[in-house]
């Protein structure tokens, strides 16, 4: 190489990863409609976030939780609008439940979690042996959530056999209205 090429490459030697970033953040400080279009952007990402639903999964579920099942629904069922209880159950199981006001419409609520003293390594018993063993502290915690329970349906939901193999050991005892409506206040007794 020549000594001309040499002081040709220092001359205009390329720029470091670090001179790069900072020319293309000066570059978009200095162009409005980048900075427009970049604002619009960010406010509708906040706007779709605060709007959207807090989406909750069994395991994060406590007593007191108001939320909203998306129960899937035989079409046959129409007065049920908050869904069937083996409808609830499998929706809870698969796809969570979104978090709702109290004060506001509501499928159901949680009256009670139960932690089950099950050793880990204690085979799956089945749901419907969990949801048998469970019922009636399921129901003594809805009176006591409830008050007078006439009004509500208790349904109880076990963990399913890949919960419970990966060590989750509780029951959620969610109410509901009896007549499948969606609740439209607190159901829980104001002490």
């Amino acid at each position: 190489m020549s000594s001309h090429e040499d002081r040709e490459r220092d001359r205009y030697r390329r720029a470091s990863f670090e001179e790069q970033i900072g020319g293309a953040i000066e570059s978009f400080w200095h162009n409005r409609t980048a900075r427009l279009v970049a604002a619009i952007g960010l406010a509708w990402y906040l706007v779709i976030r605060l709007i959207s639903p807090q989406v909750i999964g069994f395991e994060q579920l406590v007593a007191g939780d108001c939320v909203y099942i998306r129960a899937l629904q035989d079409p046959s069922l129409v007065s049920r609008p908050a869904g069937s209880a083996s409808a609830v159950r499998t929706a809870l199981l698969e796809q969570g439940a979104e978090r709702a006001s109290c004060d506001q419409s509501h499928s159901h609520e949680v009256a009670f979690v139960a932690d089950l003293a099950d050793p880990v390594p204690t085979a799956y018993p089945g749901s419907a042996a969990l949801e048998a063993r469970e019922s009636e502290a399921c129901r003594v915690s809805m009176d006591v959530y409830v008050g007078a329970a006439d009004a509500f349906e208790l349904i109880v939901v076990p963990p399913d056999a890949a919960r419970w193999d990966g060590g989750i050991r509780r029951v959620v005892c969610l109410l509901g209205r009896r007549d499948g409506a969606f609740l439209d206040r607190p159901a829980r007794v104001q002490p």
